[in-house]
């Protein structure tokens, strides 16, 4: 067997800001229209300001072209701007301990975002009135309007790129909070998936086909035995349909569903398999996902003893980490939190074949792996730890480590 290093598997922190974040491509998927109803959203409010400005200078002789092309190259110019904007709101927003700061590169912006206005404007108009009408367009007479112009369209700027400023500000807030929504929402649809595929994997027709078949053997032995596993069977489907809904269970709850699925599998294999629980004190209330421990387990035992005719051995170990030892996993695996973060293990590893595959190899063929990670992605980004490693026993190693509270709010658990 190959040897492979440990795997850590953790969320990036730009992965989760894409996540958590709702887009306007989100609502409109295809760019093209998107950018075409941006477009039209600025003629039309060039049009509306253009028809008043007409008004107000129709009675100063003033041709209509005039005023025209002045509200749209600026309506045009703006439409160009906000783009650039709401990205520097994004990348400066204005909340928590960072709001002076970035306050201060707002500052910074302000003006540049100004001059670029009159100056795409003054481009705009140019263009406009030499291709249309042939005429050159001045946009001040003398250094001095050219200056108080500058000015006046300045004062006007600032209104305009706090509005832009704070409502982008908004709707990174409101995109935030529906992005988690979205996300919660996710979570919880993989949760479902998680029970159906754990009732699947108990419902495929080997399994249940077996487990049947082994009952049916025990009636003709020992009938209390056969009963005994007939209720043991109801127990697990009942103990999976009683999570659904729920992110998170007491351990004794995964620990009890984890047990009643090896007093099965024990059954199946007699005395080639030998499981072992080890489960420190005070960790019964620690709040984990359902169905954490039993894909890991299967997963050990499908792939780790079932292909060995003599079977073998089976071991889960769960307890907390001390202090000293939170803080140097914390450093060498890169999770931002406190070190003084009560963390919870899990260990399960057998003594089996192992294999010859990498870390990802395993984790894109292996499905219950693969939705373990990214379910512990969503629950607790950040702050797990999720390793494959060699076993001292011999066979696969999977280790998790978990702090006590997720990710998400409790509000939505």
């Amino acid at each position: 067997m190959t040897a492979f290093s440990t795997r850590t598997v953790l969320p990036t922190n730009q992965a989760l800001e894409d996540e958590e974040r709702l887009r306007f491509a989100d609502l409109i998927p295809s760019a093209v229209l998107r950018w075409s109803l941006y477009f039209a959203f600025w003629t039309a409010m060039g049009v509306l300001n253009a028809a008043t400005a007409v008004t107000d200078v129709a009675r100063l002789g003033v041709p209509s072209y005039k005023p025209i092309i002045y509200e749209m190259s600026s309506l045009y110019t703006i439409g160009l701007l906000v783009p650039l904007v709401v990205w520097l709101t994004h990348r400066y927003p204005l909340r928590d301990k960072v709001w002076m700061r970035h306050f201060g590169v707002h500052l910074l912006a302000l003006p540049v975002f100004s001059l670029a206005h009159t100056g795409g404007m003054i481009v705009m108009r140019m263009a406009a009135f030499w291709a249309f009408f042939g005429e050159y367009y001045d946009f001040s007479n003398s250094w001095i309007d050219f200056r108080n112009d500058l000015l006046y369209e300045f004062f006007k700027d600032i209104g305009l790129y706090w509005v832009i400023v704070f409502l982008a500000q908004g709707w990174l807030y409101y995109s935030r909070y529906r992005g988690q929504q979205l996300q919660a929402s996710h979570l919880q649809n993989r949760l479902l998936e998680a029970r159906l595929e754990n009732l699947k994997g108990r419902l495929q027709p080997h399994f249940l086909f077996n487990t049947l078949n082994m009952i049916s053997s025990l009636m003709h032995e020992d009938v209390d035995a056969a009963d005994r596993m007939i209720t043991r069977l109801s127990d697990l489907l009942r103990l999976s349909l009683a999570a659904e809904g729920r992110q998170l269970v007491p351990l004794r709850e995964e620990l009890e569903t984890l047990q009643i699925y090896l007093e099965i599998m024990q059954a199946r294999f007699s005395d080639a398999l030998q499981s072992e629980i080890e489960v420190e004190s005070g960790v019964g209330d620690w709040p984990v996902p359902p169905f954490l421990l039993q894909p890991l387990v299967e997963n050990a035992v499908r792939h780790g003893l079932s292909p060995r005719s003599q079977g073998g051995r089976l071991r889960v170990h769960i307890g907390p980490i001390a202090s000293d030892e939170n803080t140097l996993q914390s450093s060498s695996s890169g999770d931002r939190q406190d070190p003084s973060q009560e963390r919870l293990r899990l260990v399960v590893e057998d003594d089996g074949i192992g294999t010859s595959l990498s870390a990802d190899e395993m984790l894109n063929k292996g499905r219950g792996l693969s939705s373990t990670v990214e379910r512990l992605q969503r629950l607790y980004p950040d702050t797990h730890r999720f390793a494959l490693a060699k076993s001292p026993l011999g066979g696969l190693r999977v280790e998790i480590t978990l702090p006590r509270h997720p990710h998400l709010s409790q509000e939505t658990l």
